[in-house]
């Protein structure tokens, strides 16, 4: 079950994905072996801490996918 914002309780089914923001909350998914099926990184970021997940998600072989950020 995941706790919303509003309080209540969903309850997710097996073929619901959960998403995680942030880029070190990425990295320390990608290092603790959870499943990640694929990244989305803006287009304009390209910090130090940008290719750091970008090459620990090469070496967990997850596919990277760079985006325009829509305001």
């Amino acid at each position: 079950m995941e706790k919303r914002k509003d309080g209540f309780l969903i309850e997710k089914g097996p073929q619901e994905k959960d998403f995680i923001f942030g880029t070190r909350a990425v990295i320390e998914a990608l290092q603790s072996d959870r499943e990640v099926d694929k990244i989305l990184i803006d287009k304009e970021l390209n910090n130090d801490l940008i290719k750091t997940l970008i090459r620990d998600a090469k070496a967990a072989q997850v596919p990277v996918v760079r985006v325009r950020r829509q305001s």
